[in-house]
């Protein structure tokens, strides 16, 4: 008889039965994985390094905390009683409580040096049992970093139990081995269907240690250890648009040494809110800063700037109701351009037309861009962007468009372009933004990167008319742009 196969104490049958799992498997895992907008906010609960997790600010009536594999750092669970008066549990055989980096709160905190395992024993208790020893009553918190040992723990333990949690924090391992037949129907594919039964994943933080795979056949990048956080579904209640992925009061790097790794594109659906492109760039150019790499600090600087600017101009503006396309007019088609440098013998001027390849093509160097005159004011509604063919898309990366009156800086509204249709490399095919009501003669698309831009195609359409549009706020990210001011303060060094 062949010897089982497992996968972190998970017998998954014999090894001959490895084979590669089908990408409508993997997808089917990862549409799990994937948070989804809530309307209860998140905060972070531990700190600012590794150890510490954003959970929804829903924490009222929790009875306890139960946390294995604490380890020797408990600032999680202190954060917990000092704040909330949570009590906490904690278990690991790894360590001695006199170990710990913090002494336990009388009253509030046990630790019990076991491990948690499906199989009860002189040095190991189940969840279940865990849990009975300490009687608590109400609502409770899961908070689980074991090392796979998740699998099995949360596999064994039954649906009535786990709908003891209202919140489960957890840190999954080994990820990649989602790409293998058996682990995935197993174990993985069980793991997560069982957890979606009774929560709602609201967040997903991806761990810098390990690096990442990709799905075969997609643009779906999966980090190999990733910390999500789950809410039971009577105390989900939807929020609109995405989840933020990086959310702003992510940690930076769980490694320091190592640099940022952030979820792809396909996490959020291909629009990433800005309040996470801004964390991207912010973690960027702090750890560039923290291992002196300075060689591109300018260019994350600028990229930063625009995307400050972009956020005060959505800040002033109301969003239009929708029209159909009949009622939207190109306005772009044939009108000149002027580009703010070109490559070899290429002209600077010209008009914009569609061209198999790329109709125009600037220098390298920073802030290259491509202005367009419209000829006179028009109610912009709506800009698209199809990048070169052929080759050499990555060179467009962090585009912005910028409308303006005149030709000078002047008055001028600054927007991010959402990028789909992703390509291998970071490079993309679309790019495209819904604009607010704006009123512009001139119409910019720029990069602050140290690059080129080459388009093979640039339509802007605009409503019909040119009555003016007195800004009306409704958009007012006023948390978002004070917790950014706050950690832009933050990245300049002290003197």
């Amino acid at each position: 008889m062949a010897t089982l196969k497992s996968f972190y104490g998970v017998d998954i049958g014999e090894p001959s039965r490895s084979t590669a799992a089908a990408t409508a498997e993997v997808v089917e895992v990862f549409e799990l994985l994937k948070p989804k907008a809530s309307k209860t906010p998140l905060i972070r609960i531990g700190g600012d390094n590794d150890g510490s997790y954003l959970v929804p600010d829903n924490l009222d009536g929790i009875a306890a905390c139960f946390s294995p594999g604490v380890s020797r750092i408990k600032y999680f669970e202190d954060f917990l009683a000092d704040r909330y008066g949570i009590q906490s549990h904690m278990c690991d055989f790894s360590c001695d409580v006199d170990e710990l980096k913090t002494s336990l709160k009388p009253g509030m905190q046990t630790f019990v040096k076991k491990w948690l395992d499906v199989r009860p024993g002189e040095n190991s208790i189940s969840l279940e049992d865990w849990l009975q020893d300490h009687d608590s009553q109400g609502d409770l918190l899961l908070q689980m970093d074991i090392e796979g040992a998740e699998y099995r723990n949360i596999l064994a333990t039954s649906e009535r139990t786990l709908a003891r949690f209202r919140v489960i924090v957890l840190e999954v391992h080994g990820l990649g081995k989602v790409l293998e037949t058996p682990i995935l129907r197993e174990v993985i594919a069980p793991f997560f269907q069982k957890l979606a039964r009774s929560f709602t994943t609201v967040h997903a933080h991806p761990n810098n240690c390990c690096g990442e795979f990709t799905v075969p056949d997609t643009d779906i990048r999966i980090p190999n250890v990733l910390e999500l956080t789950f809410i039971r579904n009577d105390h989900f209640v939807p929020g609109p648009g995405t989840a933020a992925l990086p959310h702003p009061l992510d940690v930076s790097r769980n490694v320091p040494r190592k640099a940022p790794l952030f979820l792809s594109e396909a996490w959020c659906d291909y629009h990433r809110p800005l309040e996470s492109r801004v964390k991207i760039l912010e973690d960027n150019l702090r750890y560039r800063e923290d291992v002196g790499a300075s060689s591109v600090d300018g260019e994350l600087s600028g990229a930063l700037a625009l995307t400050m600017e972009s956020l005060q101009t959505l800040s002033t503006l109301v969003v239009p109701a929708l029209k159909r396309d009949g009622d939207l007019v190109e306005v772009a088609r044939g009108r000149p351009y002027e580009l703010s440098s070109t490559y070899d013998t290429s002209s600077r001027t010209g008009v914009v037309q569609h061209r198999g390849s790329y109709f125009f093509h600037t220098g390298f160097g920073k802030d290259q861009s491509i202005r367009v005159d419209l000829g006179r004011r028009h109610q912009v509604r709506r800009i698209e962007v199809t990048n070169r063919q052929g080759g050499f898309q990555e060179r467009a990366k962090h585009i912005f468009a910028v409308l303006a009156d005149g030709p000078g800086e002047g008055m001028r509204r600054v927007f991010p372009m959402y990028e789909t249709g992703q390509l291998p490399g970071g490079a993309w095919q679309e790019c495209g933004i819904e604009v607010p009501d704006v009123s512009a003669r001139y119409v910019t698309i720029t990069s602050p990167m140290d690059t080129a831009l080459h388009f093979s195609d640039l339509r802007i359409y605009a409503a019909d008319g040119d009555r003016p549009i007195k800004p009306t706020p409704r958009w007012t990210p006023r948390r978002v742009l004070q917790g950014v001011r706050r950690r832009i303060r933050r990245l300049r060094p002290s003197r």
